[in-house]
């Protein structure tokens, strides 16, 4: 799975790239902080995995399917805290990365967008780590992949190159694929390991 969205970065940096180097001088910076943010939700994501194995292996579903909404929460914190700089004085952060003021315009333009597939992922992955904790990891990866081959690649092309939104489209294209991951999760959650559970 790690293999595959290298994958996808690759070639999302190739669409970008396409652009031109200011967008994608733009786009690297803006991933940066933005995969901090993303870190501690897949942290998260593990420790929920962990605990909840522990209350299952225990017979308590109901305990560990608790492990979601606080795990939510929390996710959704380490999300948002260190994306805070970023959405009050975007073009200072930037700075720091680099002195040339396109890069900085281009990478603060997107900045809402960039970080807004934060909030449905931290829901997909807290999801996720109770699918992992039941022994269902093979539905997380399909979850993942056929979002990367469903909506992200192809929304990337087709509303950053090809309608022309730049780097917002190709943000917009990942807010996609953060839904539809977090839609086929839910799914998952709903009628398959966890049919009783309530979210």
């Amino acid at each position: 799975m790690l293999l595959i969205g290298l994958g996808v970065e690759v070639v999302l940096s190739a669409l970008v790239a396409r652009l031109g180097t200011v967008e994608f001088a733009a786009y690297r910076i803006l991933n940066q902080p933005a995969g901090v943010s993303l870190t501690g939700i897949i942290g998260i994501s593990t420790g929920i995995a962990i605990l909840a194995a522990q209350h299952l292996g225990a017979g308590d579903p109901e305990s560990a399917a608790g492990y979601h909404r606080t795990g939510a929460r929390i996710g959704l914190l380490l999300g948002t805290v260190p994306a805070l700089p970023l959405l009050v004085a975007p073009a200072a952060v930037f700075g720091f990365f680099t002195p040339d003021i396109r890069v900085v315009g281009e990478a603060s333009a997107a900045t809402l967008t960039g970080l807004l597939g934060l909030i449905p992922m931290a829901v997909a992955f807290s999801l996720s780590g109770l699918l992992r904790a039941a022994g269902d990891s093979r539905w997380v990866m399909v979850a993942s992949v056929g979002s990367d081959i469903v909506a992200l690649i192809p929304l990337a092309w087709l509303l950053g190159l090809a309608l022309g939104w730049g780097l917002n489209g190709v943000f917009i294209a990942w807010i996609a694929f953060a839904c539809g991951y977090w839609a086929v999760i839910h799914l998952r959650y709903r009628t398959g390991r966890w049919p009783t559970a309530e979210v």
